[in-house]
């Protein structure tokens, strides 16, 4: 799903900023000019710039340019130093030491003790930050350290502190979090210049910034200013940056093809870690709760047309929620059921369902009708399921969402769908911030389909205990028992690309956003 690619808002009517005006008066030189600004198109219209509670990949691209994390991932995912110098843990502690104290955008210094009690307000507002288990968070000033404890253990407390969501929000903002939606109060090297809703963003860079991990020290050919502009056309951005309207865009769909044979274009491609798919809701007397109705809509879903209504062909087919690039190979494959539109009404028959003269279903005088959730942008998708259940005589519904409505209906509205087009990916990149995060404990806890699976609640708990060597098989062998039950259903891992005219970046962790501080103007 395009779960990081939310439509949500108006879109500006200019093709640019810098053509209409939008930007101010007085906006320098543009796009294709080596003083700048440099212009960057985002997907859709952020929901929030609050980093404890954003949750999508264009929230997250801008929220990273004003603020600073203790460590960092580099294009591999490797933890990598931030304001951090060094970092130790085990399963159930982490321990950092801070290098560098920066200082706020109001003036003020970011000490050690503000960056714990960001990093505490984030893990009350996003409790399974660390983990299911909340953490306690502490700080020796003395000792320039940070640690986080949990008691449900965990082997990613540190990439939980590389991720933009654990972004260290300055006192002034923890002082007054409800500004933070809008305006950002962080000690990262850029500030928010001005902003129009569902229009554009723009920042300037802070002269004074000198904290910037090693590797992005050199700052020859960082742009002074950025010009974030919502275009959430695809078509549109890919014609912005082949006409040297824009300097970077994402694209995922039917441009891809052409923006690659463009010479005056650099091109990166990332594979989502982990895949995405079909959540059922498990709730009680809701049909998708019956694992014989799973199971038929799985066995009518053909993934390579799937992926064609949904991203164009720009993905890969998954039959696993783990992909081979979260550092560990499943061997579940072969658990799903395959394409059968005869056997899959059969196994609705066997189920006691009947078919009604219309060729649909019932069962106990009441229609099988099942309620699909998507995003706007999914809306093709949800179209191609509805077709397809169709042939095997299930009526269904789509409630096509914008990404604010959607996300409320989701978690919050619990008994108002049955199957939702969602991501399984993780900005962490392991099994563990995956399976061990969306289908256990309490809706709360991230469990949005309730799904309640003795077997693989076992299997969870053992894997989460496992020995380094171990875990990749633990892992998958807790994923091989909601494959089993269709618990849910993995269908495609997408490809993102990002294109530069005019300028270089550098992916942060996953590949999902571009750090702001490894932009450069120019083409090397």
């Amino acid at each position: 799903m395009k779960r990081s690619h939310l439509a949500a808002g108006a879109v500006a009517l200019c093709l640019g900023l810098s053509a209409c005006g939008g930007s101010g008066g007085d906006t320098p030189a543009g796009p294709d000019s080596a003083a700048g600004p440099m212009v960057v198109d985002l997907i859709s219209d952020p929901a929030t710039l609050d980093p404890a509670k954003a949750l999508y990949t264009n929230e997250f691209q801008l929220i990273q340019a004003f603020y600073d994390r203790l460590l960092t991932a580099d294009e591999a995912g490797t933890i990598q130093g931030y304001l951090a110098s060094e970092w130790e843990a085990t399963p159930t502690k982490a321990t950092v030491t801070v290098a560098k104290e920066p200082i706020c955008d109001d003036g003020q210094p970011l000490t050690v003790e503000g960056m714990a009690k960001s990093l505490q307000r984030s893990n009350e507002e996003r409790p399974t930050m660390f983990g299911r288990s909340k953490a306690k968070i502490t700080a020796d000033p003395a000792a320039r350290t940070i640690t986080i404890e949990v008691t449900e253990a965990n082997p990613d407390l540190l990439k939980a502190l590389a991720i933009p969501s654990a972004s260290l929000v300055c006192p002034a903002g923890l002082a007054n979090p409800d500004q933070l939606a809008t305006q950002p109060v962080g000690s990262g090297p850029f500030v928010l210049a001005n902003a129009v809703k569902g229009s554009h963003y723009n920042v300037t860079a802070r002269p004074e910034y000198s904290w910037a991990p090693d590797a992005l020290a050199d700052r020859t050919r960082s742009p002074q200013a950025i010009n974030y502009q919502v275009v959430s056309d695809g078509a549109t951005r890919a014609n912005r940056i082949v006409a040297g309207e824009t300097n970077v865009i994402m694209s995922d769909g039917p441009s891809v093809t052409r923006l690659q044979a463009d010479p005056n274009l650099t091109a990166k491609q990332a594979l989502a870690q982990g895949s995405e798919g079909l959540m059922f809701n498990h709730l009680k007397d809701l049909p998708t709760a019956d694992p014989a109705v799973r199971r038929a809509i799985a066995m009518v879903i053909n993934r390579a047309d799937y992926i064609q209504a949904l991203y164009s062909g720009q993905a890969e087919e998954a039959t696993t929620l783990i992909t081979a690039n979260m550092g560990c190979q499943s061997s579940n494959g072969g658990l799903l059921p395959a394409y059968d539109e005869a056997a899959a009404r059969q196994v609705l028959q066997d189920a006691g369902y009947t078919q009604n003269p219309d060729g649909t279903f019932a069962k106990g005088g009441k229609a099988l009708t099942v309620r699909i959730l998507s995003t706007e942008s999914d809306k093709t998708a949800a179209e191609y399921l509805q077709a397809q259940f169709a042939k095997i005589g299930i009526a269904s519904t789509i409630s096509a969402q914008a990404s604010a409505a959607w996300q409320d209906q989701l978690y919050n509205q619990l008994g108002s769908w049955d199957v939702a087009i969602m991501g399984f990916s993780t900005l962490m990149g392991t099994p563990a911030s995956q399976i061990g995060k969306y289908f256990s404990g309490s809706h709360e806890d991230g469990n949005v389909g309730s799904i309640e699976n003795a077997e693989f609640e076992a299997k969870r708990t053992a894997a989460f205990n496992a020995s380094t060597e171990d875990s990749c098989a633990a892992w998958v062998a807790a994923e091989a028992e909601l494959l089993k039950e269709v618990d849910v259903l993995p269908l495609e891992t997408p490809l993102t690309y990002w294109f530069g005219r005019g300028a270089t970046f550098n992916y942060q962790g996953s590949g999902g956003t571009i750090d702001p501080l490894s932009l450069r103007l120019g083409d090397q």
